[in-house]
């Protein structure tokens, strides 16, 4: 019998190297030597200013998500919730994974199609989980037949 529900957050790890990233970038920038970095501040203030709340913003942005990490998807036995909101397992005809892959990034995609033609795309970004993982929650605790279509690049 599986746990109650699995509930699968964002990954710890991305947003430490984040984290660590832009609070370096913060600290070179003001704390840095003066002819390298802070000179910047004398040519336009105003430009070094928005740089600087950026940096501040994702650097407060970054440890957030690390030390909070909220969830992303969350199977039970009443189906799935995303975005808090609940997709019952009576809802769901079929689903299937996707994997987007570009130059820079890639990703991985649930797509569920829904009885009445729907389709829901949840995106599975930044996850510590994989197609096989995703599969196994939804067997784990549907109580009616879904028609899995199988996994697509």
């Amino acid at each position: 019998m599986p746990p109650p529900e699995i509930t699968l957050k964002k990954s710890r790890s991305l947003y430490l190297v984040l984290a660590l990233g832009f609070t370096g970038t913060l600290l070179y920038i003001c704390l840095g030597a003066y002819n390298k970095t802070r000179i910047i501040f004398t040519i336009n203030p105003y430009v070094s200013a928005i740089l600087i709340l950026l940096f501040v913003g994702s650097t407060i942005s970054s440890w957030y998500n690390f030390l909070n990490p909220t969830s992303k998807i969350t199977f039970n036995t009443e189906g799935i919730i995303y975005d808090k909101k609940l997709i019952a397992w009576q809802e769901i005809k079929s689903f299937r994974t996707k994997y987007y892959a570009t130059d820079t990034i890639d990703s991985l995609n649930l797509v569920i199609t829904l009885y009445d033609s729907r389709k829901k795309t949840i995106s599975l970004f930044a996850l510590a989980t994989d197609e096989q993982q995703i599969r196994a929650c939804i067997t784990a605790y549907t109580s009616h037949s879904i028609q899995d279509e199988g996994h697509f690049n």
